[in-house]
């Protein structure tokens, strides 16, 4: 499925890159047909490449989810565990309570920037874990960052009762880059993460006090 967002209210021209799509292709001279079933917008152009098995897209438009399972590189320490909730059934990464346990995905992002990470965890412990994992972009430590994960066990199964963290934020380049998420000792069951880009003109508004917001910017 091809969907082309707004790009502006009268703006014919204000070409934007779409989410990727993926076709198969024979070797050799082939046709590649774009066939319309209804409304289209203007075409500027395409890009052809072959998929990297494992590379994960990060659009910069909308959010991008990667399950946790689908990763590129896991600590042998760690593992994928199946589960089955009366929420539904699924798979997460167990036991990276080892320190330096990690797992590393494979990305390819549409466009450089800051963007908003949301991990969906649990934690049956019954206290609260602090910064439990440490952050890395092609083997760089993104600052400032402390993910933090409540108590969430009830019921039957309390290490799959789980919860979205938290945002925080890293910055990525554009193209092929690797994130990475290393443990510092203690870790919950992770279930997914979410990215999403981060607009530029964004202005972040204090809890604490008051926020001046120049009116030119």
């Amino acid at each position: 499925t091809i969907d082309m967002p707004s790009t502006g209210s009268g703006e014919w021209y204000n070409f934007t890159t779409l989410a990727p799509f993926t076709v198969t292709l024979p070797e050799g001279a082939c046709t590649l047909k774009l066939e319309a079933p209804g409304d289209c917008g203007n075409l500027d152009s395409l890009t052809i490449e072959q998929a990297v098995e494992g590379e994960h897209y990060v659009s910069a438009m909308g959010s991008t989810k990667i399950e946790m399972e689908d990763y590129a590189e896991l600590d042998e320490r760690a593992r994928v565990e199946e589960f089955s909730t009366v929420d539904g059934s699924g798979a997460c990464l167990a036991d990276l309570s080892n320190e330096g346990a990690f797992v590393s995905y494979n990305l390819r992002v549409a466009e450089a920037g800051d963007y908003r990470v949301v991990l969906r965890a649990a934690n049956g412990w019954g206290n609260e874990i602090q910064d439990m994992l440490d952050v890395y972009v092609d083997d760089t430590l993104q600052p400032d960052i402390s993910v933090d994960l409540p108590p969430t066990g009830t019921g039957e199964n309390p290490w799959h009762h789980y919860v979205d963290l938290d945002a925080f934020t890293i910055t990525l380049p554009a193209g092929a880059c690797t994130l990475e998420f290393v443990s510092t000792g203690t870790c919950g069951n992770l279930d997914s993460l979410t990215l999403e880009r981060v607009d530029p003109n964004e202005q972040a508004v204090s809890a604490d006090g008051s926020t001046k917001i120049e009116a030119e910017a």
